[in-house]
């Protein structure tokens, strides 16, 4: 055992480590119809931030393009995948991707955000602001442990290392927009997305949720994508950290009911929230985020790049179909793990839109969009 100290077992019913399998998966209640964009500033930043509740997304952007042009942004209704335009005529699409105007091919800076749960963000980060409050004091929270980043005492085990099996040797399928295929993937269920430079990787929740993290290769090198279905939140880092190639799988341990990773070659452990080394050698050290997008399926169908998307071949063997922890997803009093603070601000499992920012957090609600 790497660690320091011992960490507090809390017993859960096996269903809650490895899932229990139900007839019809959960469905995914999203909010109403609105497509609609705020300009903001937080932490000295000028960001807009876009949300569509039809297809569940949200992203936010800078407002300064790559060259310091102040740009002001206009929403661009029933065009999606574009979003926005400018005053110099461009416009952009959901990955901040010029496809038009004098722009054309340019990325904006996609500001660092997450999807997921209210309440972890609020656990997380207590001093979260809301968008259209007040802003709320640091509490100053830090560990009493001089080796790590976090309170190890609030570290709990959830399973075994590598009890949840990471997929290592992703497969995908090429998907043509213009096709269906809802066999797969039914239109209002989760995915995560990204841009690679060349396709869009789509990795649906239903594989995610059996697996949480994902080895792999694409046009931007190494990379690994992860996801916790506790806590809702996915990220997408590149693998290389320090010029050391890192390799990442499930640790077993929850910090805030989060998933919390480690590398094998080092051994460290990894806040995928606080998206940060918090154990080990690697402590402190940062990966270069990749900026994703969460949508339904049916957004991710009016892409309008080629799409590549992770196949149900993980070499294991998992009833996709299901959903393995229950009415987790839509039940508020159902939190598995403790967690350091509380805030009914907002309905627990509310799926929210966090921009992070100097390790401070805003978030966005979708009624915020209305």
């Amino acid at each position: 055992m790497i660690f320091s100290k011992p960490f507090v077992v809390l017993s859960v019913p096996l269903m809650m480590v490895i899932g229990c399998a139900k007839e019809n998966p959960v469905p995914v209640i999203l909010p109403e119809p609105s497509r609609i964009m705020h300009q903001d500033q937080f932490e000295n930043e000028e960001f807009v931030v876009y949300a569509n509740g039809t297809l569940g997304t949200m992203q936010a952007y800078s407002t300064s393009a790559s060259d310091g042009t102040h740009l002001e942004f206009e929403l661009m209704p029933g065009a999606f995948p574009s979003v926005m335009n400018d005053q110099e005529g461009n416009e952009w699409n959901i990955y901040g991707i010029a496809v038009k105007g004098p722009r054309l091919g340019q990325q904006l800076k996609v500001m660092n955000t997450l999807m997921g749960y209210w309440f972890s963000f609020a656990a997380m980060y207590p001093e979260v602001t809301i968008f259209g409050e007040e802003e709320r004091p640091d509490l100053g929270l830090s560990s009493p442990d001089p080796q790590w980043l976090i309170d190890p005492s609030s570290v709990y085990v959830g399973t075994f290392r590598d009890g949840i099996k990471s997929i290592d040797a992703p497969k995908f399928d090429l998907f043509h927009t213009n096709v269906k295929n809802d066999n797969y993937i039914n239109e209002n269920e989760l995915v995560i997305t990204y841009f690679d430079g060349e396709d869009i990787r789509v990795y649906p929740h239903k594989v995610l949720d059996w697996h949480e993290v994902i080895n792999e290769n694409s046009n931007l090198g190494s990379s690994v994508v992860s996801y916790c279905p506790l806590t809702g939140t996915a990220s997408v880092w590149k693998s290389e950290v320090d010029g050391q190639e890192l390799t990442f799988g499930v640790s077993g341990l929850l910090y805030n009911s989060n998933l919390i990773l480690y590398d094998r070659q080092t051994e460290s452990i990894w806040s995928q929230m606080r998206q940060l080394s918090v154990y080990g050698q690697n402590i402190s050290k940062v990966p270069e985020t990749i900026p994703y997008v969460e949508m339904t399926w049916e957004g991710a169908r009016q892409l309008d790049i080629q799409l590549k998307v992770l196949t149900q071949e993980t070499g294991q063997v998992r009833n996709y179909d299901t959903y393995p922890y229950g009415d987790y997803r839509t039940n508020n009093d159902q939190i598995n793990f403790p967690i350091n603070v509380e805030d009914d601000r907002v309905p627990a499992k509310e799926r929210v839109l966090a921009v992070i920012i100097n390790e401070r957090v805003k978030v966005y609600r979708f009624e915020h969009f209305e």
